[in-house]
């Protein structure tokens, strides 16, 4: 039986129940008091009984889960920084290894403060764009996975 089968059968015991009082109809299956039509329609004195709605129960499940989409998106967020940080020092020593072995003629033909100048330039650059591009290859990924 489906939800909404479910839903308007509830609706529709409820409203003969009031007819039965001579009382205005509802449009919900909750009463004023928090109760519920129970499910399995169980009478006493022939009237449907009613079951108290656990409100903290339900505040507690939603809560819950609020709470953990919050430690889930901080646990991405801090794994997404974890990788940018690893792979800017990886290209940073790289780079550096790089710049060591290469022949005495480049540091001849180019001034200490030019190297440096560069070097922390590339460095920057890379710091830069490291996130959004790995963010924006993520996004690519995950849709080609769809």
């Amino acid at each position: 039986m489906s939800l909404t089968c479910r839903t308007n059968e509830e609706q529709r015991v409820y409203n003969e129940n009031l007819e039965k009082q001579n009382t205005t109809q509802s449009l919900s299956f909750f009463n004023l008091d928090g109760f519920l039509l129970n499910s399995r329609n169980d009478t006493v004195n022939g009237e449907p009984e009613l079951e108290k709605v656990n409100e903290e129960f339900y505040t507690l499940v939603y809560t819950s889960l609020i709470v953990a989409m919050f430690i889930t998106i901080f646990i991405r967020s801090f794994t997404f920084f974890l990788m940018c940080t690893k792979s800017s020092i990886k290209l940073h020593n790289q780079i550096f290894d790089r710049l060591l072995s290469a022949p005495m003629t480049f540091f001849e033909n180019n001034p200490t403060g030019r190297i440096l100048n560069r070097f922390s330039k590339d460095i920057g650059t890379v710091d830069e764009f490291t996130p959004s591009t790995a963010f924006d290859i993520n996004l690519v990924r995950n849709n080609l996975k769809k």
